[in-house]
């Protein structure tokens, strides 16, 4: 349904369907009939359109993520994984069908990995962003103050309450800001492994007798790397989750 809309937004199609509905109502109706089945036909065939098929796809996979630092890294993925696309379509009949039936689906779900830390990524930079670390730690510290004034039992017990509240929300924010560089770091893994990809496949192209060697070698390196990024998000699951039940 996506694609049939954004086909249906083509400004040439757009300009067919002007077309139709002004010569309908200046020189015939059968004019605008004509004219609105092409358009729909034109939009169907277009919403088949591999590419946009890939653009939708592309813009679904990617709603919602507006942080800069890692859309640039998402993009950078995208474009290796094209390039892995494009390389494999090259190849001799043979590995193409072999490659395209392993190491494609593969990297293709390790690039949606790269999805998924990218939304978690951006998740805890709006955290950090909300819980202001250093208007946390000029909080703790008149608070302290006002523990270390405090004669009244009572009062003191609710500050010391309060204090121990925000250091909780500090260092559950603390370490969520080295998970920021994980990510990163997991980012740029799985950047660096679809880049190295065209240059294996090259190398099987050019050895027709270890290209299947060579294809299970990297199909298995890929489903490790993509065990691994599952297995990631899944810690990140759980450090977001802690840190949502310690915050205020």
């Amino acid at each position: 349904m996506g694609t049939i809309v954004a086909a249906a937004r083509k400004p040439l199609f757009l300009a067919v369907l002007a077309v139709a509905v002004f010569t309908g109502l200046l020189v015939s109706p059968l004019l605008f009939v004509t004219g609105l089945v092409v358009y729909v036909v034109a939009v169907l065939l277009a919403a088949q359109d591999r590419s946009l098929i890939e653009q939708q796809q592309l813009r679904t996979k990617r709603r919602g993520l507006i942080s800069q630092t890692f859309l640039y890294k998402i993009t950078l993925i995208e474009l290796a994984e094209r390039e892995v696309r494009k390389t494999i379509e090259d190849a001799g009949s043979d590995l193409r069908r072999m490659l395209q039936a392993t190491l494609e689906p593969q990297t293709r779900e390790l690039v949606d990995q790269s999805y998924q830390l990218a939304q978690k990524g951006q998740q805890i930079e709006q955290y950090l962003q909300r819980a202001n670390l250093a208007g946390l730690n000029q909080r703790i510290n008149e608070l302290q103050q006002r523990i270390k004034n405090t004669s009244d039992q009572y009062t003191r017990e609710q500050l010391e309450q309060t204090h121990k509240a925000l250091v909780d929300q500090r260092d559950s924010a603390q370490a969520l800001q080295t998970y920021i560089g994980r990510i990163t770091s997991q980012l740029e893994n799985i950047l660096a492994n679809v880049q190295a990809m065209p240059a294996q496949i090259l190398r099987m192209r050019a050895s027709d007798v270890d290209a299947q060697i060579m294809s299970s070698q990297v199909a298995n390196q890929i489903s490790d790397l993509n065990n691994d990024m599952q297995a990631f998000v899944s810690v990140l699951d759980t450090a977001i989750g802690q840190t949502s039940a310690s915050a205020p």
